[in-house]
């Protein structure tokens, strides 16, 4: 790189002062023990970084005041990410679509890990939000989905919360608790069918007694 050049301090069409110019000139504004440095190769910045690899690179912490908005990707590498508000912070994941279909995802967060490959993420867990009908003015029907997967599948559905509120598991359902409590204004009725059953353990590890088992009907 060169030495800094002053092309211009006071340009009569524009009012802006040039400092550099298009070959490889570098600039280094310091003030105290920082400092701001211009790339005159390909014009990227660095904030107490003197050599820049992306546009705005910043060697420091960074406090943004406004909004902060990109209609690109956020890749966060070792870091946290830190949410704080007086009054409870909230997140929102929003599909930007004015004809929402049933099935169509509303947001999904996968949880990934990159064992074996480095550098290359596998899911192990998603959770979603999908649209359990065609949306429509103040319909706005949708679905909670969790899926996990085996040793060797892919995701399978393990839950579903429907638009109705009613659960679904895909798999066994063990309570640790010794008690099950059901609650409906409304008579409910459990159906089993023949290839299912519904056991009773007493609280000890070693299930070789039926225990004691009570099933209450009340009206």
């Amino acid at each position: 790189a060169g030495a800094v050049e002053f092309i211009d301090a006071c340009e009569t069409t524009q009012d802006y002062i040039t400092v550099g110019t298009s070959s490889d000139v570098d600039t280094k504004l310091i003030g105290g023990s920082g400092y701001i440095f211009i790339q005159g190769s390909d014009g990227y910045i660095g904030v107490n970084d003197i050599t820049p690899t992306v546009p705005l690179d910043i060697a420091a912490n960074t406090r943004i005041t406004g909004t902060l908005t990109t209609t690109s990707d956020i890749t966060a590498t070792g870091a946290d990410f830190n949410l704080q508000h007086p009054s409870g912070a909230t997140i929102f994941l929003r599909r930007d679509d004015t004809s929402i279909s049933d099935g169509n995802t509303l947001g999904l967060i996968n949880f990934q890990g990159d064992d074996p490959t480095d550098g290359t993420f596998n899911t192990g867990v998603a959770i979603m939000g999908k649209a359990a009908g065609d949306w429509a003015s103040s319909s706005y029907e949708s679905e909670f989905i969790v899926q996990t997967r085996n040793t060797s599948g892919g995701l399978v559905t393990a839950l579903t919360l429907n638009e109705a509120q009613n659960a679904t598991f895909a798999g066994d359902v063990n309570i640790a608790g010794s008690t099950l409590t059901m609650t409906n204004t409304t008579a409910g009725i459990s159906q089993i069918t023949a290839e299912q059953e519904i056991n009773f353990y007493p609280s000890e590890s070693a299930h070789d007694d039926v225990g004691h088992a009570m099933v209450v009907f009340a009206g």
